[in-house]
């Protein structure tokens, strides 16, 4: 049984380098759509050191309202993803998050917590968006292993730019930190149709029926 498992396991990552190979504009798009991902979250990530500040009720509040925006972004997602693809969503979504970084500068309690709020759902609106079209994109034998390939590049990514934005923080301030990264979210999603135009007439040249 354990050979078997063995030889299955070398034939998923034989099949999957070929995948790549048969479509290397696919990974990019994986690995620019979890980079800038990554962006997306760091304020989720980095607020969540501000929220002791807070009461024990506030705090509660703060996350029930954080799995109430994320409920119904995932629901959006499911009607959104029916009629717009991921390549032409993602630049809009990383456009509204950079204008939602930039509401730092206000620097209020209310406003931080609003930015945490909504940033935070526009990742998880866009997720099962780019998943649901990954796995249209994919042979369904590999589709699995290239989701869980396509989280590992989240991680990958997280140990570039978590402490890279920390960083930013300790020298720059929270507020300026993030005014920008906001501005830069607001000039990648100007640039992004460009790019993700050309890398989608390729992709969907190959698309699985």
């Amino acid at each position: 049984v354990e050979k078997a498992d063995s030889v299955t396991m070398k034939q998923i990552i034989w099949t999957v380098k070929d995948e790549l190979r048969r479509n290397p504009m696919l990974l990019n798009w994986m690995i620019l759509s979890q980079i800038v991902g990554v962006l997306m979250c760091m304020f989720y990530f980095y607020y969540q050191s501000q929220l002791p500040d807070l009461s024990g009720w506030q705090i509660s509040a703060v996350m029930l309202l954080g799995s109430l925006f994320n409920i119904v972004a995932v629901y959006l997602a499911s009607k959104i993803g029916k009629n717009y693809a991921a390549l032409k969503l993602f630049p809009i979504l990383v456009l509204l998050t950079g204008v939602t970084y930039m509401l730092s500068y206000f620097g209020t309690p209310l406003i931080y917590i609003l930015i945490y709020l909504i940033s935070n759902a526009l990742h998880a609106l866009f997720k099962p968006i780019f998943d649901n079209d990954l796995q249209g994109r994919l042979p369904s034998e590999v589709r699995a292993t290239m989701l869980s390939v396509y989280s590992m590049m989240f991680s990958l990514s997280m140990i570039v730019f978590f402490p890279l934005t920390g960083w930013l923080i300790d020298n720059l301030g929270f507020v300026v930190a993030f005014l920008y990264l906001g501005s830069f979210l607001v000039i990648i999603s100007l640039l992004l149709p460009i790019f993700l135009g050309k890398m989608a007439k390729r992709m969907d040249d190959k698309v699985i029926p």
